[in-house]
């Protein structure tokens, strides 16, 4: 299996990686893609070679992620959990 690093071992990788980014990058992918593909267009890219695109997209989606991640989510996370959230009886 691509995440594990041994047998029987915790998953590491890219893909547990991004899976823990999974709710940020899905949030935020759209900021990467809308203005990779306009400016793909804008520079007359061959619709044959799209799919140079896709890593790129990947990459930058991921990397959005993780900035959000850690910007926004786990700050507010820790916040949350240090009993600042909402009163529960």
């Amino acid at each position: 299996m691509v995440a594990l690093d041994r047998p029987g071992g915790r998953p590491r990788g890219p893909l547990v990686a991004l899976g823990r980014l999974s709710s940020e990058v899905c949030l935020t992918h759209m900021f990467v893609v809308l203005p990779l593909v306009g400016a793909w267009r804008a520079l007359g890219g061959p619709a044959s070679a799209r799919w140079v695109l896709v890593p790129l997209g990947l990459l930058g989606s991921a990397a959005l992620g993780a900035l959000v991640a850690r910007a926004f989510t786990q700050p507010v996370e820790a916040w949350l959990r240090g009993g600042h959230g909402p009163q529960t009886g």
